[in-house]
C-alpha cells in the first residue's frame, strides 16, 4: 500500500514536472514558476572542525498549479528541486514517515485536495499553514516543515494533515490534524550551517548551555538518529476580525518546534529529541492609518518535565513613511521595530534530558528593526538588524536589488553574525559573515 501510494504522488509530481519542463499548458490549468541562484562568498575561515569553503553556490526551481475538480473540488501541487555545493543530496521525495534528516533533490511543497461547501471547507494533503502578525519574529507560523540544506536559499514546506474549517461572519474556526513529523533537509554536518533542523532553528546539542545540565563532566556520545513523538499535532485556532484590528486565538497538543537532548547517564550519551507539548497562542494586528501594531504570545508546557515551561511574547509597530519618504526624494520607505521577551516559567525536570531547549530558542529578548527604502521604480535598500541581549548575540544585513521589472530581481547582501560561539545560533555562525548575490526571477 505504501508502495503504491509513494509511487502514486511520484506520477503526479513527475507529470507535472513535465508539463512544466516542457513549457505546457494544459487547458484551464495555470502553473507559476519561479527560480532563484545565489553565489555566496564567505570573509573568514570555517571553524575549526567544519569544512572550510569560501564559496557555496545553489540553485532553486519551485512550481505550482491550482486545478478544479469540479465545482466543489480543488487539487493544489507544487513541488522544487534543487542543487548545490557543499551538500548532500540524495533520492527523491521526504515521505511523511520519514525519521532521520534527509536533503532530496525534488520534493513537494503541497499536495493536497480541498473541498468547498456553503460555509466550511476540508483539506487533506500536504500543506502549508500561514498564520503571521509580526514582521520578523513570528510565533505563530509553527506548523510548517521546511528544506534548510542551503539555509540562504531555504524552502518553506507544507505538512501532511486533515483540516475542516468552518466560515462565521466574524472569522472562521480551523481544527486540524496532522499525524506525522517527518524529518527534512539540513545542512551537512561539519560545515558552516550545521545543526540547523527542518524548522530553521538550531538543535539544542549544538550549543554548549553554559550552566544548564552539566551531564557530569567528560565525553559524552552524540546519536544521529532525532527521536520523534509518534502522537499526532492537534490544533484548534479561530481566526477572528473585527471593525478595527484582527486577532487569533489557538491551543494545541503537538511536537515542540524546540529540540531537547536527552542524555543516558550510565551509556554517556545524548540524543537530541523534540517533546509532545501543549501549547496556547494568540496575536492581534491593529492597523493605525499609517502604522500597525501587532502582538503575538505562545506559552508552552512540555510533557514530563522533559524540556522548560516558558512564555514568548513578540510585540511590535511598523510604519509606512510615503509622506516622509517624497520629501526625501524616495518613492517608499517603510520600516518595523518589533521586541521577542522569553521567560521560563519552570526548568527542565526531568532527570534523563540534558539540554533544555532554553539553549536553542532563537531570538531570546531580542529586538529586530528592519527598514526598506524604494529609491525609484528599479532600486530599493534594506537594512535589518537584530540585537539578543539574553546571550549577547547579533546579525546586520544589507541588501540592495535591482528590479528589472516585477517578476525579475537582482540583489546583493552583506550579512554580519556575531555572538559567542556554543552559545546561540549566531553565535555558531560569526564565522559565517558574507556577501551574496541573488538572481530572482518569476515565470
Amino acid at each position: 500500500m505504501k508502495q503504491r501510494l509513494k509511487a502514486g504522488v511520484c506520477t503526479v509530481f513527475g507529470a507535472l514536472s513535465l508539463g512544466l519542463c516542457s513549457g505546457a499548458q494544459a487547458e484551464g490549468l495555470d502553473i507559476t514558476h519561479s527560480v532563484k541562484a545565489i553565489t555566496t562568498a564567505f570573509s573568514q575561515e570555517a571553524k575549526e572542525g567544519q569544512r572550510n569553503n569560501n564559496f557555496e553556490a545553489s540553485f532553486l526551481y519551485s512550481a505550482k498549479t491550482k486545478m478544479y475538480l469540479n465545482d466543489q473540488l480543488s487539487m493544489v501541487a507544487s513541488g522544487y528541486a534543487h542543487v548545490g555545493t557543499p551538500s548532500h543530496l540524495s533520492g527523491v521525495l521526504v515521505g511523511p514517515h520519514e525519521g532521520k534528516a534527509r536533503s532530496p533533490f525534488v520534493d513537494l511543497i503541497e499536495l493536497g485536495l480541498q473541498w468547498d461547501g456553503d460555509n466550511s471547507t476540508i483539506k487533506v494533503g500536504k500543506w502549508k499553514q500561514n498564520y503571521e502578525f509580526a514582521e520578523r519574529m513570528t510565533l505563530l507560523n509553527r506548523f510548517n516543515l521546511g528544506d534548510y540544506t542551503f539555509p540562504l536559499n531555504n524552502v518553506s514546506t507544507g505538512n501532511w494533515l486533515l483540516q475542516w474549517q468552518r466560515f462565521f461572519d466574524s472569522g472562521n474556526l480551523n481544527v486540524t490534524v496532522m499525524p506525522y513529523h517527518p524529518s527534512t533537509g539540513q545542512p551537512p554536518e561539519n560545515t558552516r550551517w550545521s545543526g540547523v533542523n527542518g524548522s530553521g532553528v538550531i538543535e539544542a546539542d549544538k550549543v554548549a548551555g553554559f550552566g544548564f545540565g552539566g551531564g557530569g563532566g567528560g565525553n559524552v556520545t552524540s546519536e544521529g538518529n532525532t527521536i520523534f513523538t509518534d502522537k499526532p499535532d492537534v490544533s484548534l485556532i479561530w481566526e477572528g476580525t473585527t471593525d478595527r484590528f484582527d486577532y487569533l486565538l489557538g491551543a494545541s497538543r503537538a511536537q515542540s518546534l524546540y529540540s531537547v537532548s536527552k542524555y543516558d547517564i550510565d551509556a554517556r550519551v545524548s540524543q537530541t529529541e523534540y517533546p509532545y507539548a501543549s501549547n496556547l497562542f494568540g496575536g492581534i494586528s491593529w492597523p493605525l492609518d499609517s502604522k500597525r501594531f501587532y502582538m503575538e504570545a505562545l506559552y508552552q508546557d512540555t510533557d514530563d518535565g522533559r524540556d522548560d515551561d516558558f512564555v514568548r511574547v513578540t510585540t511590535g509597530m511598523s510604519f509606512n513613511m510615503f509622506n516622509q519618504a517624497e520629501k526625501l526624494g524616495l518613492a517608499d520607505f517603510n520600516f518595523f521595530v518589533e521586541f521577542l521577551a522569553d521567560r521560563t516559567v519552570n526548568r527542565q525536570s526531568n532527570d534523563n534530558y540534558r539540554i533544555p531547549s532554553f539553549n536553542s530558542r532563537a531570538f531570546q529578548n531580542a529586538l529586530f528593526v528592519g527598514a526598506t527604502a524604494k529609491i525609484n521604480d528599479d532600486w530599493s535598500f534594506s537594512q535589518d538588524i537584530a540585537r539578543g541581549f539574553s546571550k549577547r548575540d547579533s546579525m546586520l544585513s544589507s541588501k540592495l536589488e535591482y528590479s528589472f521589472d516585477d517578476s525579475t530581481r537582482l540583489s546583493m547582501r552583506y550579512t554580519r553574525f556575531d555572538g559567542i560561539d556554543g552559545m546561540s545560533l549566531f553565535g555558531n555562525w560569526k564565522q559565517n559573515d558574507n556577501l551574496t548575490l541573488m538572481f530572482t526571477k518569476d515565470f
